[in-house]
C-alpha cells in the first residue's frame, strides 16, 4: 500500500507511514478541522489574490496526483513544447538542481525561473558577475543575506543588464513603466 502523505510504498495495513509518520487511518483532507482548513484557504486567497487562487485551483483541478501539482508549481509548462508534463531536476542524476526543469515530453532543459531553455547539456548557474560584461559591480546578494530566496533578477550596475538570478541568463528589457 501507499501512503497518502509522502506515497511511498508502506507495508499493507499500517497504521502510520515508517517515513513521514503519518497516520493512515485518515486522508489528508480529516487532518485539518473543516473551521481550520476554511481559514487557511482564506489566507492563501488573501495571499495570492483572486487570480492567483483561481489558476492554484486550476492546477490542483486538473491534476491527477500530487507530483503533477508539484510539478505544476515548481517547474511549470515547458518553455519549448507548453507541455504540463515537467519535472524540476532535484532528484535527477547528474543535475539535482530543483532551479532546473525537464520536459518529459520533449526533453528539454530550463530554468524554471526565467523559462530559458539550456542548449545542449549545459547547465548554468548565476553568480555576482555580470554575464554581459564581466563586472563583479551589480546587486547579487550575499551568502549571507535573507532575501535572497526572493530575488529573480540581478542588474549590473556598470552596464545596465538584468540577468536571472537562478540561471545567469540575460533577460529580455521590460517595457517602461507607466506614471
Amino acid at each position: 500500500m501507499q501512503c497518502w502523505n509522502c506515497h511511498k510504498e508502506i507495508p499493507e495495513g499500517a497504521k502510520s507511514c515508517r517515513y513521514c509518520e503519518s497516520k493512515q487511518n485518515r486522508s489528508p483532507a480529516a487532518n485539518a478541522e473543516p473551521a481550520e482548513a476554511a481559514e487557511m484557504l482564506g489566507m492563501l486567497k488573501a495571499q495570492i489574490g483572486e487570480e492567483g487562487f483561481a489558476e492554484l485551483e486550476k492546477v490542483f483541478s486538473g491534476a491527477e496526483s500530487f507530483d503533477e501539482v508539484s510539478a505544476a508549481i515548481f517547474s511549470g509548462e515547458c518553455p519549448k513544447c507548453r507541455s504540463a508534463k515537467t519535472e524540476t531536476c532535484d532528484e535527477v542524476a547528474g543535475i539535482e538542481n530543483i532551479l532546473v526543469g525537464r520536459c518529459k515530453e520533449c526533453c528539454t532543459l530550463y530554468c524554471t525561473d526565467c523559462g530559458r531553455i539550456f542548449t545542449g547539456d549545459v547547465i548554468t548557474e548565476s553568480g555576482p558577475q555580470c554575464p554581459a560584461c564581466g563586472s563583479g559591480n551589480t546587486d547579487f546578494p550575499a551568502d549571507d543575506d535573507e532575501d535572497v530566496a526572493l530575488l529573480e533578477e540581478v542588474e549590473c550596475r556598470d552596464c545596465g543588464v538584468i540577468y536571472c538570478f537562478a540561471c545567469g541568463g540575460v533577460l529580455p528589457d521590460k517595457p517602461d513603466k507607466p506614471g
